[in-house]
């Protein structure tokens, strides 16, 4: 009797879900509440119902990058993957060349045969001009240049990004196709900006890669943050791809087949940011980490404070460290802008700070987001003010600066290459 009550029991469930009407099943949410976050049931019915007044045709992944919890929303719909895909194929051509198997100072000659419509500025130049290897990635990325892509293309062929895409997880694979006319769905958009956000903290050119995504153009998805992101806009193809760096930071993807519509992308994006950020408790476990550094082959020591398991340096003592190399900066403090003015190629003049074991029991410690201007261009970094000091992190720092940066697993350092 009770085997036939758990029969009848798993044929009701198995009825119930195959005659839920589609419409419910749009959202899905992986619930791991480990470290803080997960959206309540009215916060997933309201973004459901935001989502669903924006017409058909929009698809959101979202996930929260200190507890992984997820929500999507029709995430399985495929797209027109446009300009996105220039990200995670300059990332691929990155990733070679921290292999060594591509030069990033080789030139490139751009040749009638790569002329195309549409976005970017190489279109509008001489055939015949040339560019370094990074130069054609900042124009793909910063510019979503068509041209730059087509060179790319050509000189790092598609088979090889296939395979290096494919190892990434996407669960549509086949979609690549030729990568300029591949199809995307929201779900592989999240693996791709995943898989952007491990390249930026874990390659010696992943900062490179940060800086240029920070500065894209067609600002689609909108946050309080600083955005790191690639659009992708053709015809009916309307996305963009995002690692907000907000003090519970996050991924966002929203892909849609409206043309030109960024009223969506702000109502969905402003949402959610309400969402990930308010009513969570501070949670922040610091401890002091004195970190061995390489610079130019010299070996030196940084003190600093690891925080939520990245670590974070006094600005002040990033300059010290550089006084002496082709990369020094001196720092001031512009009360107009309220903000950090950098200096390249001044000196820093104050001293190295010192540290007390036992002065961690009385620290005072807040999450900020730091305004800095380097050659009149503001850059928003998140950080700490601790003690009255500003901590960052070395890698951004060291992007602004186009210094190399590495981890050797041998000595266990970090390695800078600050000398041209």
């Amino acid at each position: 009797m009770k085997y036939l009550k758990k029969v009848q029991l798993v044929l009701v469930i198995i009825i119930i879900i195959l005659y839920t009407p589609l419409a419910l099943q749009a959202s899905t949410v992986k619930d791991i509440t480990h470290n803080g976050l997960t959206f309540t049931e009215q916060q997933i019915e309201e973004l459901n119902a935001l989502i669903k007044s924006c017409g058909g045709g929009v698809s959101v992944f979202y996930k929260d990058l200190n507890s992984d919890y997820t929500y999507t929303y029709n995430s399985e719909q495929k797209y027109f993957i446009a300009s996105l895909i220039k990200a995670p194929y300059c990332m691929y051509i990155y990733d070679l060349a921290s292999q060594g198997k591509c030069d990033l100072n080789k030139r490139y000659t751009y040749a009638a045969r790569h002329k195309a419509g549409g976005t970017g500025k190489i279109q509008d130049m001489s055939v015949g001009t040339s560019f370094t290897l990074e130069e054609l990635i900042g124009y793909a990325i910063k510019y979503s240049d068509n041209v730059a892509m087509n060179i790319l293309k050509e000189n790092f062929n598609v088979e090889g990004y296939r395979a290096y895409a494919k190892d990434l997880g996407l669960k549509y694979p086949e979609d690549i196709k030729y990568a300029t006319n591949g199809n995307i769905t929201a779900t592989d958009a999240g693996i791709y900006i995943e898989a952007i956000n491990n390249f930026i903290h874990h390659n010696t050119y992943g900062p490179r890669l940060k800086t240029l995504m920070l500065s894209t153009r067609n600002p689609m998805i909108i946050a309080s943050y600083p955005i790191v992101r690639k659009y992708g806009w053709a015809d009916a193809s309307f996305h963009d791809m995002a690692i907000v760096e907000a003090p519970y930071p996050y991924l966002l993807c929203i892909c849609t087949n409206h043309d030109g519509d960024y009223s969506t992308f702000k109502k969905i994006s402003q949402l959610i940011e309400r969402y990930s950020q308010s009513g969570r408790e501070p949670n922040i476990k610091y401890e002091l980490v004195i970190t061995r550094i390489s610079l130019d082959g010299r070996s030196m020591q940084l003190a600093g404070f690891n925080i939520n398991d990245n670590n974070y340096y006094k600005l002040r003592d990033i300059a010290y460290l550089l006084t002496e190399t082709d990369k020094r900066f001196d720092i001031v403090y512009d009360t107009e802008k309220a903000a950090i003015v950098i200096q390249l190629g001044r000196s820093y003049l104050g001293g190295k700070s010192s540290y007390n074991i036992n002065d961690i029991k009385d620290i005072t410690i807040e999450e900020k987001q730091v305004s800095l201007y380097l050659e009149d261009k503001e850059h928003q970094l998140l950080g700490y003010r601790i003690n009255g000091s500003t901590y960052v992190k070395i890698r951004d720092i060291v992007a602004f600066l186009e210094m190399e940066i590495g981890w050797s697993n041998e000595t266990k350092e970090i390695t800078l290459v600050a000398s041209s």
